[in-house]
């Protein structure tokens, strides 16, 4: 005799387990009313296992969430996914996290299929314009400066970036940037604040010497902390190593 199992949504785990004990009792009692002795015992280990198949609820994505509660089939393996089963979009962009090249877009700000920012003032240059989150004729965010690992040295797109963010700060008279560095999981609290601090100062430099006022500039380095993704793979950690830049409120 096969007994359904209902199925627990919130910890579909607890169904295996629970059908396995079910369909243990079951087998068990089924072969021992029938045969007596060691015969009993191997019914209920039969019945265990018959019990955990007919339960196991189907998963065809492996993302965690069964297929008749998952909204989103067909998740690329490794993604993070929320309890409907679509991809974690930290940012609320409508761009999941695993394909937004620009996390933490201001609220507000819309993005092409990237994540990155589509609305720009007219005074900003062409070649800024995908590196820039401007509303309003005004720059709310720059895209972030990326770093290799332990390193504080600012890269080619870095140099791009930061070039751009003087020319919009300057176009549209910002009166004050904080320059905000963070990095990565890997190594001690104290070593990543100083990394941090590096890395700020280093776009700072940029940024004076493309005609920012030093006195417009708020630098301070955060360390570890605020990591716009989990730090649980490379490519993530390698998303939270970077220098932040957006008007001081």
């Amino acid at each position: 005799m096969l007994s359904g199992c209902a199925t627990n949504r919130d910890n579909p785990g607890e169904n295996i387990g629970f059908c396995a004990l079910a369909g243990g009792a079951l087998g068990g009692a089924a072969t021992g009313a029938g045969m007596a002795g060691a015969a009993a015992p191997a019914g209920a280990v039969a019945g265990a296992v018959a019990g955990a198949l007919i339960c196991d609820p189907a998963d065809e994505d492996r993302d965690g969430v069964p297929d008749e509660f998952d909204k989103c089939p067909g998740t690329p393996e490794g993604v993070k996914v929320d309890r409907d089963g679509c991809p974690l979009d930290t940012d609320g962009d409508g761009v999941p996290d695993h394909l937004d090249e620009c996390p933490n877009t201001p609220a507000g700000v819309k993005v092409n299929d990237k994540g990155c920012p589509l609305i720009i003032a007219s005074n900003i240059p062409d070649e800024c314009k995908p590196y820039l989150f401007v509303t309003d004729d005004k720059m709310v965010k720059a895209k972030p400066v990326l770093f290799a690992f332990d390193s504080a040295e600012i890269s080619g797109e870095g140099q791009k970036i930061l070039s751009c963010v003087a020319r919009a700060a300057n176009a549209t008279n910002v009166p004050m940037l904080e320059v905000a560095g963070y990095t990565d999981s890997i190594g001690s609290k104290e070593y990543n604040v100083r990394l941090s601090q590096r890395r700020a100062g280093n776009a700072r430099a940029v940024l004076v010497s493309e005609g920012v006022a030093e006195s417009k500039l708020d630098v301070q380095g955060y360390g570890m902390d605020d990591p716009v993704v989990a730090n649980d793979s490379e490519a993530n950690r390698a998303k939270n190593r970077r220098v932040e830049i957006y008007p001081k409120k």
